[in-house]
């Protein structure tokens, strides 16, 4: 049977301070009513019923998730109790799945994405749910036509169409380039990686144990016997599926192979304040006429081009005058103001923050 995994980890870093270790951005709103979380979850329902979709989040985040996610059946939440990367946390969700069905078909969605054309999305997905049912050998990866030369994604190289005339077999998984490396790879008709991706359970774990045998193992161990998560879980490989698994695959060092099947709509993973501004003002109520963005009670006089976000629920107003190009962030327990061609040094304030409290 098909079966959706939406992957909710996350330490809340590329976004701080809207992004917190407590609260990351994948339970945030972004102007639209609902959380990224709960929009991957409506993904997720248009294409398999509810007692087939699983989410695998933080222990720390568990009371977020059922919050948010009221309607997600009980034993369907999976819980790390510490965060140990994309390929311990999806060989872990899709061992549990394989343990119940082991001829489970899985299909991983990101937590924290933005997608325009929803339907688009759904039909190239159940598009992969169907070649994967046809031939197992195959993991699936959706793969978005680019809009820019982003340098904040990874990157695709097609090779010849999949036999099945459905995609092409993806020959390379590329790292975040640099700015020239990606207009190269734009214009050379590469994807971007959404790191969204289907395939038969068992030959997802049929590679893990070729490439990350160690790994492969100690989640073995954990399915059998549970009790020991808590023990193993923090000592299993700290890798990304990308780098671990998906790289050497495309190049051939495992049994299965990788077919792209190219995405076609607006699509952002929110991973800056440029993308996470770009999203609030897709919603004109966010938008003033000086190219301010503004979020909660602010006020606004003689300012041009700022992200101004108040997320006090107290009452707090938030006021910018004569001011341009800067991010304010308000929540109730600190304020960030930062010009937005220093955004990059947030790293460095946050690390300060931590030193006086839990700011993180």
């Amino acid at each position: 049977m098909d079966y959706v995994a939406v992957m909710a980890g996350g330490s809340g870093t590329r976004l701080w301070p809207l992004s917190r270790r407590m609260k990351p951005k994948q339970f945030l709103d972004l102007g639209q009513g609902i959380s990224l979380l709960q929009l991957a979850h409506g993904r997720a329902r248009r294409l398999v019923g509810d007692d087939r979709i699983v989410v695998c989040a933080s222990v720390d985040h568990r009371a977020l998730v059922r919050d948010q996610l009221p309607g997600l059946m009980e034993g369907n939440l999976f819980s790390e109790p510490v965060g140990r990367n994309s390929l311990a946390a999806i060989s872990w969700t899709v061992a549990l799945l394989v343990d119940r069905d082991p001829q489970a078909v899985v299909a991983i969605l990101s937590s924290d994405h933005l997608i325009a054309e929803e339907s688009v999305f759904t039909e190239v997905v159940t598009h992969g749910m169907n070649l994967v049912a046809k031939d197992n050998r195959v993991i699936v990866t959706c793969g978005v036509v680019p809009t820019t030369a982003h340098t904040g994604y990874g990157y695709l190289r097609l090779g010849k169409p999949h036999e099945s005339q459905v995609g092409f077999v993806v020959e390379e998984f590329a790292e975040k380039p640099s700015v020239d490396q990606a207009q190269q790879y734009v214009d050379r008709g590469w994807l971007w990686n959404s790191g969204t991706f289907i395939f038969h359970g068992q030959t997802f774990l049929d590679q893990v144990g070729i490439l990350e045998p160690q790994l492969s193992h100690a989640i073995d161990k954990i399915v059998a016997e549970p009790s020991l998560l808590a023990e193993v879980y923090p000592t299993l490989t700290c890798n990304s599926v990308d780098y671990a698994l998906m790289e050497p695959i495309s190049a051939g060092k495992a049994t299965a192979s990788i077919v792209a099947l190219p995405l076609e709509t607006q699509w952002s993973d929110v991973g800056s304040f440029a993308t996470f501004e770009e999203s609030l003002r897709t919603d004109q109520m966010n938008a003033d006429d000086r190219d301010n963005i503004l979020q909660g009670p602010v006020i606004s006089l003689d300012s041009l081009g700022n992200l101004v976000v108040n997320r006090d629920t107290n009452e707090h107003l938030v006021a910018v005058c004569g001011v341009e190009d800067l991010i304010v962030i308000h929540d109730q327990d600190l304020t960030v103001v930062c010009p937005k061609n220093q955004v990059d040094s947030l790293s460095q304030v946050r690390a300060k923050a931590q030193e006086r409290g839990d700011y993180g």
